[in-house]
């Protein structure tokens, strides 16, 4: 019996074996709360740059709803043309654009936006717009359309 009992191989000395508590998530590692604030002011500098461009933006909003409202004719030309004229205006210093008409007014629209819309394209009517306000050979709904293409796309940062 002394032997069984000094005996290490002997099975009746087992125990179950004692595992640790696990381990508890919180307080997390230094590095999450690094991670996190970056994180927070990743989330803060977004939110900020989004209302900066949300707002600078509320022009064009705005002139693409009142593009919307003009009737798809040949007598909405002279308002679409006034419509360009009030965005270019919102934007670029009154000295660079208010005088603009005619070819030289196309060539704005076409170099602000990199588009050949209004000096080739369906937009050229524009040019004549104030003119002959009447045109039946137009295409009204590619000029509305090349007109809400530059509402969208010009770009601010080309000066004439």
């Amino acid at each position: 019996m002394n032997d069984a009992a000094s005996d290490p191989a002997n099975l009746s000395r087992l125990h179950d074996l004692v595992t640790p508590p696990p381990v508890s998530w919180w307080p997390p590692a230094p590095g999450l709360y690094v991670a996190a604030a970056a994180l927070l002011v990743l989330l803060i500098w977004s939110s900020w740059r989004f209302v900066i461009l949300w707002r600078r933006n509320a022009y064009r909003r705005e002139a693409l709803r009142l593009l919307n409202t003009l009737p798809v004719d040949a007598s909405s030309l002279l308002q679409l043309d006034e419509l360009l004229k009030r965005v270019a205006l919102s934007v670029w210093p009154r000295e660079e654009v208010a005088a603009l008409s005619g070819s030289a007014w196309l060539e704005f629209l076409d170099r602000t936006a990199e588009g050949k819309d209004f000096v080739t394209g369906a937009g050229r009517v524009l040019g004549e717009a104030a003119w002959l306000p009447h045109q039946p050979q137009t295409d009204v709904r590619a000029v509305l359309t090349a007109a809400e293409n530059w509402i969208r796309h010009h770009d601010v940062e080309r000066s004439c």
